[in-house]
């Protein structure tokens, strides 16, 4: 996000941007700032690369949607913040599927594979 808003603060004096401009701007920076920090946030949170997007891109909309209400950077901050928070608590029960899910399909095929040896 860091990197988002650094690029962001730099490029905007450089073009005249109202609020349609400004969404596709943060967009296309927070898209290509998403390509390295997810397997960088993927080592950090230590799970699978799906559970990974799915978190990290609840993180991206709620950037996407404060960039359509926020005035101000650090408004942008703060709305980030908060809709971020808000998207976590609405999916937990999401993200925990997603989680042990994929472990229970690993384990079945594992398992399946092994039987099929025998």
């Amino acid at each position: 996000m860091i990197m988002t808003v650094f690029l962001y603060q730099k490029l905007s004096p450089l073009v005249s941007l109202n609020a349609l401009s400004a969404f596709f701007l943060a967009t296309e920076l927070i898209l290509l700032t998403l390509i390295p920090v997810i397997f960088l946030y993927q080592r950090l949170i230590n799970k699978k690369p799906s559970v990974a997007v799915f978190t990290y891109c609840q993180f991206v909309i709620a950037a996407e949607i404060s960039s359509l209400l926020a005035n101000q950077t650090w408004q942008w901050d703060f709305f980030t913040i908060i809709l971020t928070l808000c998207l976590y608590f609405l999916l937990k029960k999401e993200i925990r599927y997603i989680s042990q899910e994929q472990t229970v399909i690993t384990e079945d095929s594992r398992f399946f594979w092994s039987m099929s040896l025998s």
